[in-house]
């Protein structure tokens, strides 16, 4: 200091090191905090710690290092006391002293580590509820893509339920479009399906249907075969016997022995060849009333009329017509008869044992046996027929019932027949309750028929019929009527032989060739009777009847309806159409002569 009086003076103030650490430790730092005061050589002047031991002393290397390079700085450096330490330094600019204040390293990390440790547990806790609302999340969503997988698993092969439970709109909406697409994919294999089913039952049904028709076409050719067969054979027989006729139809040769003897050859050849026409003929009609008879039962168009019947005594009587008609050929018959009643329709009845025994000595060769038995077991009766004949093949057993069924028939047809005898049977037995079965070990071994009858008890004793009372001593025979006779006929050869035999029957008899010429005939004819065609040209029978019945001057003639067509539904038209009778062809002459009486008669 300068003074008036020209001195200068020094004016100092001491501060004691303590003085200076007290002064630091005012600031009440933290405990673990170092402050410290540098001179410009970097000897320690104030301590906050441990001031005796280091005031006076050298500071931190890296520290003097530091603040005599800058005047304010940072540094990390451990601190004579072995703590790490971040100081921050500030250099006076006047006085060359330099402010360092340590802070631990470990005080600056802890709220860093605090604040790193709430941070890290908030972002725990974060990631723990973004996890657990991933988890829950991702579980929902991952059930979601396991149904709607399951779902699409079971397009087309299990029903799938409706979607609940599902929040995710976008997998509801899919797994309710799987849905949608397995019903329409269910729906489309059902079509597919049932179009399928549909095409394999028409495959089958049409299978089935062309074999039935190849069956039946071939039927059809065999029936058609075995047909001509059995019709030529009569037919060639009858044509030779009508040959023999008109040769040995001439007149007698007169005078001498040799004359008689050649007579009596005539007649003798004569009289054969009549039998043969006859026989012949019965042939032809009894082939025509089979295939009627089983047209009329496959229809359902016969009726039976059933009556208590003996089975034994309808045997019995059925073998001795057919060894007086020569048909049991030469075969051993073992009979054993037992008294078995059952309701049967005679006629029917008798046809259907006829036609087992015939099929029996058919189809055994001569020197065979037949066996027929009659038995009465419990319920039942029953009829056994057994042949040591030609035996059945086991392809054919079963369906040798059937219709038209035979076996494969030789060349020589010696059997004959159209495989409808059998069939006949067995329909006849079912009308009657009845049942037949056939067996056989095959060609060569015969065969049995067995057919079983529902037995019924056996009926009271008839009484006697009365004698008859005796005839008039003198009693004249009827005598025969003449009539004029009408035949409406188109066929000419039926025509004239016809009327050339009603002729010789001591009646009238005209002639008309269709229904036009037949209605003006009867008109101006007046014939007692007309026998008419159905089957005629321009005008056919029912409408001639009808015409005839219709004009006053006819309506009184006795109209015979004459046709080849035989069942119960022709005669009843026939009658409707105001026929008073009926007649088929081939036309029994006795029959109809005696219907001409019948007529006659009525006047």
């Amino acid at each position: 200091v300068n003074l008036a009086n020209g001195n200068q003076y020094v004016l100092s103030q001491v501060f004691l090191p303590e003085y200076l650490s007290q002064v630091l430790a005012q600031t009440q730092p933290p405990s673990n905090w170092l402050i410290g005061l540098f001179d410009q050589r970097g000897v320690t002047i104030a301590r906050t710690h441990k001031a005796q031991e280091f005031v006076g002393k050298p500071a931190n290397a890296l520290l003097v290092a530091a603040f005599q390079n800058r005047s304010t700085g940072e540094l990390l450096h451990v601190s004579r006391e072995g703590i790490d330490v971040f100081d921050v330094f500030m250099r006076s600019p006047m006085t060359g002293w330099t402010l360092a204040i340590g802070v631990p390293v470990a005080d600056l990390d802890a709220p860093a580590l605090t604040a790193v440790t709430l941070a890290s547990l908030g972002l725990l806790f974060t990631l723990l509820v973004g996890v657990w609302l991933a988890l829950g999340n991702g579980r929902r969503l991952a059930d979601s893509i396991s149904r709607a997988a399951e779902a699409a698993a079971m397009i087309g092969h299990a029903q799938i339920e409706p979607a609940r439970g599902l929040r995710l709109a976008e997998i509801k909406r899919l797994h309710e479009a799987m849905r949608q697409a397995h019903q329409d994919l269910m729906r489309e294999k059902e079509a597919r399906a049932e179009a399928e089913a549909g095409r394999a039952a028409l495959y089958a049904s049409e299978q089935t249907a062309r074999a039935l028709a190849e069956s039946q076409n071939k039927a059809k050719d065999d029936f058609l075969a075995m047909l001509g067969h059995e019709l030529r054979n009569p037919l060639s027989a009858i044509a030779g016997a009508v040959e023999v006729v008109r040769l040995r139809g001439v007149e007698p040769a007169a005078g001498g022995p040799a004359a008689a003897q050649d007579n009596a050859a005539r007649e003798s050849a004569i009289q054969h060849a009549h039998e043969v026409i006859a026989r012949q003929t019965g042939h032809l009609s009894h082939i025509v009333d089979d295939l009627l008879d089983v047209s009329r039962v496959m229809s359902g168009k016969i009726r039976l009329t059933l009556e208590p019947v003996d089975l034994s005594v309808k045997v019995q009587r059925a073998l001795d017509t057919l060894y007086a008609a020569g048909r049991s050929g030469a075969h051993t018959v073992q009979l054993q008869l037992e008294e078995a009643w059952i309701s049967a329709d005679i006629t029917r009845l008798d046809q259907s044992v006829s036609n087992l025994l015939v099929n029996a000595f058919k189809y055994t060769p001569a020197g065979g046996t037949v066996s027929v038995q009659v038995q009465a077991l419990g319920d039942e009766a029953v009829l056994t027929v057994t042949d040591t004949g030609v035996g059945i093949e086991g392809s054919l057993l079963p369906s040798i019932f059937d219709v038209f069924v035979q076996g494969t028939p030789a060349l020589d047809r010696a059997q004959g027949g159209l495989g409808i005898g059998l069939s006949l049977v067995k329909q006849l037995m079912g009308l009657h309750g009845a049942s037949i079965t056939a067996a056989s070990d095959g060609p060569g071994t015969g065969s049995t028929f067995v057919a079983r009858f529902a037995r019924t008890a056996k009926p009271p004793e008839a009484p006697e019929p009365p004698e008859p009372p005796e005839p008039p001593e003198q009693l004249a025979p009827a005598a025969q009527i003449s009539l004029r006779v009408l035949l409406v006929e188109d066929q000419p050869d039926a025509r004239e032989t016809l009327c050339e035999l009603l002729q010789m029957s001591g009646h009238a008899c005209v002639t008309a060739a269709d229904g036009p010429q037949g209605v003006a005939t009867a008109a101006k004819e007046l014939p007692d009777v007309a026998i008419i065609d159905i089957g005629l040209p321009g005008l056919n029978g029912y409408e001639v009847a009808a015409c005839l019945r219709t004009n006053p001057a006819t309506r009184g003639i006795k109209l015979v309806a004459l046709t080849g067509y035989g069942q119960q539904q022709d005669r009843l038209r026939a009658l409707d159409a105001g026929f008073d009778t009926h007649l088929t062809k081939p036309v029994n002459v006795t029959q109809m002569l005696a219907l001409l009486q019948e007529l006659g008669a009525r006047g």
